[in-house]
């Protein structure tokens, strides 16, 4: 809080004044002998008693004087709490509440000063260097917000603690801005280095240890740009260059960035603009029964055309849409896209729809893919919802509402990756799952992998004992194939079988041939289950079928 405070005090001018003109009525009462024929005058109408009346107005007089003397403190004691007041306003409207560190507006003041000072100067004048947290949702999730909050704090205090610092700030969120003379450190990388290491080093919250990552982009001012704003501009885009990489670190501004970061804001406006006006389409790749080749349905798969032509891969738009917040509406036109052309197929051919983790959080999810199911009057047991372990994990409570929601309405359940990431026996134990995917990874080299072909055998295996359809992704080649065969697998999907197609490729597929064979096709999903009983019949060694590349793949 400032330390400069305005004079409650009379000004000087003022007092002298008054003093003056105190000495001169004095001097000119005294020179006529005011005193004295004041007595006089008394004693000569004793008997209207005015000596009482004078008396009286002394201690009036006095009483005023002390009043007035008594306001004019009470005055004095006001303006300094209205003072304080405003020092306060002016101080939190600069500074962060929690941290008491200052905040994007004083950061602001200081940049014109910054400005100010560096005009004209050819050398880089200051560092910055923007930080960003790593793994402080998992933190707040893990300790609530009490102990989000106090680690917050640790780290502001760590920052400030760090010798050579010109300014820390925290600009919102678990963002911080830290600012150093130059002149002040030996290298600008190395005091990075010295900043990460402070911030990551693990501390105690609630009698437990805790450790955040960080993510930290460096720019300098002026040399990397020509206002101190744009510079810590530019060293925010280093900053979100480290984090795309994955990994803690730190990075020094480079121009290319900003090539990149302009090809990323049109890349986010040209996918806006294709979600909201439906350009990006369901493609379909086939699911077969491994034992004879038989069509059993496809998979619904993003793909997207940009206006120049382009094509851009899912794993490139599904990330960024979900970021954008428009997975919701971009997965609602795919299914009901999809729905509507799978009502061309064969009646018991089935259709396969992803679902991304964000979406597993979505509380209304199951109604919402009821009524796509409405209006594009698709009959939900011929759908099939593919859900990731990871999804399952993030919000259990709400994704298990969402899964019951589906399964009551008669949708198929699908447990997608399995075998990595978070795999665990408790989620086939908890839900109801129709079909177990096992990941591309493991079919890529199980024929060579001993591991990984004893693997894939426990998971089919598992399958069986549970009397779960099990499927292998990402099968290319006829070797794989016969080796899934060979352990049982019941279905898969990949090149071998096909590659994602349009939906009119998908129709001539279904009114043909079958992807590996010339056989008819028509078979159930999961061979455990009956479909006029909903419920186990004389289990068989079930029919294989394949999996999908994945939505965002």
């Amino acid at each position: 809080m400032g330390e400069n405070r305005s004079s409650t005090k009379p000004p000087i001018v003022e007092v002298a004044i008054f003093v003056t003109l105190a000495v001169l009525a004095w001097y000119i009462l005294a020179s006529v002998e005011a005193f004295e024929m004041l007595v006089e005058f008394v004693e000569q109408y004793e008997e209207y008693d005015l000596d009482e009346v004078i008396l009286a107005l002394m201690c009036m007089s006095t009483s005023g004087f002390v009043y007035a003397w008594r306001r004019r403190a009470e005055s004095l004691r006001e303006l300094e709490k209205r003072r304080l007041a405003e020092e306060r306003i002016t101080w939190l409207a600069r500074h962060d509440l929690l941290t008491e560190l200052p905040n994007r507006r004083y950061l602001r003041e200081f940049a014109d000063k910054a400005d100010a000072s560096a005009h004209n100067r050819a050398i880089p004048t200051y560092a910055i260097y923007m930080l960003d947290l790593d793994g402080f949702k998992q933190i707040n999730d893990l300790h609530g917000h009490v102990g989000g909050d106090e680690l917050l704090n640790n780290v502001a205090k760590r920052l400030k603690g760090l010798a050579a610092t010109e300014m820390v700030g925290r600009l919102g969120g678990d963002e911080f801005i830290v600012i150093v003379d130059i002149g002040c450190i030996p290298d600008v990388m190395s005091f990075g280095e010295t900043i990460l290491n402070a911030v990551t080093r693990p501390m105690r919250l609630d009698s437990m240890h805790a450790q955040v990552g960080c993510s930290i982009g460096v720019a300098c001012f002026p040399g990397d740009g020509d206002t101190f704003i744009l510079a810590s501009d530019n060293a925010d885009t280093a900053m979100y260059a480290v984090k795309k990489s994955g990994r803690n670190g730190v990075m020094r501004f480079d121009k290319k960035m900003q090539n990149t970061l302009f090809e990323r804001a049109k890349l986010e406006s040209d996918l806006t603009e294709a979600v909201h006006n439906h350009n990006i389409i369901p493609f379909y790749q086939p699911i077969v029964s491994l034992a004879d080749g038989s069509l059993l349905g496809f998979e619904a798969l993003a793909r997207w055309t940009n206006k120049d032509g382009t094509q851009i891969p899912p794993s490139t738009f599904i990330p960024l849409a979900d970021e954008l917040g428009l997975i919701t509406e971009l997965s609602e036109n795919m299914l009901y896209q999809a729905c509507r052309d799978a009502k061309e197929w064969p009646k018991d051919l089935m259709l396969s729809f992803n679902l991304s983790v964000t979406q597993l959080s979505d509380k209304v999810l199951g109604l919402r893919i009821v009524r796509a199911l409405g209006h594009a009057g698709f009959p939900a047991s011929r759908l099939e919802i593919d859900v990731t372990e990871s999804g399952l994990i993030n919000e259990p409570e709400t994704a298990k509402q969402i899964l019951m929601d589906l399964q009551n309405a008669g949708v198929r359940l699908s447990l997608d990756d399995f075998g990595s990431g978070y795999s665990s026996l408790a989620h086939l134990a908890h839900y109801k799952f129709d079909r177990i995917k096992i990941d591309q990874a493991f079919i890529e080299s199980f024929e060579d992998d001993k591991k990984r072909n004893q693997i894939i055998r426990a998971i089919v295996a598992l399958g069986n004992g549970l009397e779960i359809a099990t499927s292998a992704e990402g099968i290319e080649h006829r070797s794989q194939l016969e080796g899934l065969r060979d352990i049982g697998c019941h279905q898969g999907q990949g090149h071998l079988f096909g590659e994602a197609m349009p939906a009119t490729d998908a129709l001539v597929l279904t009114q043909t041939r079958c992807p590996e064979r010339d056989v008819t096709i028509i078979k159930p999903i999961n061979p455990y289950r009956d479909e006029t009983r909903n419920q186990v019949d004389n289990p068989i060694k079930p029919e294989p079928y394949a999996e999908k590349p994945k939505q965002t793949g």
